[in-house]
């Protein structure tokens, strides 16, 4: 039934399988963790420049 619909969506009969093991072993919760995206360092501001453009935004707002 499973290799059926991998055929029909024209996904890889592998990446299929290894999502779906994935899936039986952690639930969904791994399959979270998988796609979020891994924060990149150099794109990041410091840390103090971070906080006041935070307390800027939310005085903004208010």
């Amino acid at each position: 039934m499973y290799l059926k619909h991998v055929s029909t969506w024209d996904i890889q009969e592998k990446a299929f399988i290894h999502t779906k093991e994935l899936y039986e072993k952690g639930g969904e919760a791994t399959l979270q963790e998988i796609s979020r995206r891994k924060p990149c360092p150099k794109n990041r501001v410091e840390e103090k420049i971070e906080t006041s453009v935070v307390a800027f935004a939310i005085q903004k707002i208010n």
